[in-house]
């Protein structure tokens, strides 16, 4: 069986992230920046709210834009949350 491999932008690939959606971003060095970046841009344009990003922990910038005091952030020793919001 031949699959043809289809590629597509952070950009879109993102675009499938809803309001109040659970994202959960690999570890470490694998965490996938681009795609980090092109959600948060979508946070900071207004287009998301309240997504909740999980991660036991990235290397590198991993911008997290809260800019609501209603915003929470939690820990659980195997994990964290963030929410993302506007």
């Amino acid at each position: 069986m031949n699959t043809q491999i289809k590629f597509t932008t952070p950009e879109e690939a993102v675009k499938v992230i809803k309001s109040g959606d659970h994202v959960h971003l690999s570890s470490v060095a694998s965490a996938p920046q681009c795609l980090i970046n092109a959600m948060c841009k979508r946070g900071e344009a207004g287009e998301l709210k309240n997504v909740h990003v999980h991660h036991l922990h990235t290397e590198g910038p991993a911008p997290m834009p809260i800019q609501s005091s209603r915003a929470s952030s939690s820990s659980t020793p195997s994990s964290s949350v963030r929410t993302c919001a506007r």
